[in-house]
C-alpha cells in the first residue's frame, strides 16, 4: 500500500459521491425564466469533460430556447412535455464529422 494516500479521507469522499447519487432526482418542472448564456455554457463544458472513447467528445450541443422549436422537439421525442415546458432545451448530438477529422490528423 502506498503511505502517502489518505485512505480514511478517499472512503470518506467517495461515500459522499455516492450519497449524492443515491440522492439525485429528476425534476421535470421547470421556472420560465430564461437561464443566463454563462450558465448554458457553464453545464456543456461540464459535459464535455466526460470521459469519451478516446477522448474524442464526438457531439456538438445545440441550446434550443425558441418555444415552437421545443414543442416540435418535444412532440418528436415522444411527447415529452418537460422539453417544451424548460426555457432551453439542449440537444446532444453525434457529429462523427469529429471522428473524420481526427483519424486525418492522425
Amino acid at each position: 500500500m502506498n503511505d502517502r494516500i489518505d485512505h480514511d479521507n478517499t472512503l470518506r469522499t467517495a461515500n459522499q459521491v455516492f450519497e449524492q447519487i443515491y440522492r439525485h432526482a429528476s425534476v421535470r418542472r421547470y421556472r420560465p425564466d430564461p437561464l443566463p448564456r454563462a450558465t448554458v455554457e457553464a453545464i456543456v463544458a461540464a459535459g464535455q469533460r466526460s470521459s469519451t472513447s478516446s477522448n474524442l467528445q464526438m457531439f456538438s450541443v445545440v441550446a434550443v430556447t425558441d418555444p415552437d422549436r421545443r414543442a416540435r422537439l418535444a412532440e418528436l421525442c415522444g411527447a415529452q412535455a418537460h422539453i417544451a415546458q424548460a426555457p432551453v432545451f439542449l440537444a446532444w448530438c453525434a457529429d462523427l464529422s469529429r471522428l473524420e477529422r481526427a483519424s486525418v490528423r492522425r
